[in-house]
């Protein structure tokens, strides 16, 4: 009987530990992507933007050329900053002379008014990395956040999908935490 209870309660101890352990790191990991990031891509990436841009534009009818080149560029441009609050009700992107963009973890979409337009929007959070899904009427883009192993350089990987590209726009930038 007495080595019933032993085992029992060794089990029960294994038990509690793993889950303190796999709750741990669930929490360093929200913690250490949370942060504030400054961009730190430089021209190189801004360029890299625009041949990007440039080069899905370039397939389109030359009257609409103009019109996507400035959809596509402006609101994609780097931000001077990025804030990531990352809590187990929300996730909000905030970014400079940006709307910030807020919904819960679980992946659960939810409404938001950007400035051009309406859309929903979701976050998958796995580790060191969040992936944001936004849906507008026109469009379907992803962002991914990476925090590198170094833990202070968060690579930003975007994709846009639109019926009224010719091909996705795909680009990258880099941010630092200070």
């Amino acid at each position: 009987m007495a080595l019933k209870t032993n085992l029992r309660v060794a089990v029960s101890l294994i038990v509690v530990t793993l889950s303190t352990v796999a709750l741990s790191r669930e929490s360093a990991a929200k913690e250490s992507l949370a942060g504030s990031y400054k961009y730190v891509g430089g021209e190189a990436e801004v360029n890299a933007l625009f041949a990007a841009v440039e080069s899905v534009v370039q397939k389109m009818s030359v009257f609409s050329r103009g019109i996507a080149r400035g959809r596509l560029r402006k609101p994609n441009m780097p931000s001077a900053e990025l804030d990531l609050t990352v809590d187990a009700q929300q996730i909000t992107v905030a970014r400079t002379g940006q709307k910030s963009v807020a919904a819960p973890p679980n992946g659960t979409a939810v409404k938001w008014n950007g400035p051009d337009g309406k859309f929903t929007v979701s976050y998958a959070l796995n580790g060191n990395t969040l992936l944001q899904t936004m849906d507008g009427k026109n469009s379907h883009s992803t962002n991914l956040f990476a925090l590198d192993k170094d833990g202070e350089t968060l690579h930003v990987k975007t994709k846009i999908v639109s019926k009224r590209l010719p091909a996705p726009v795909t680009f990258d930038m880099t941010y630092r935490k200070h």
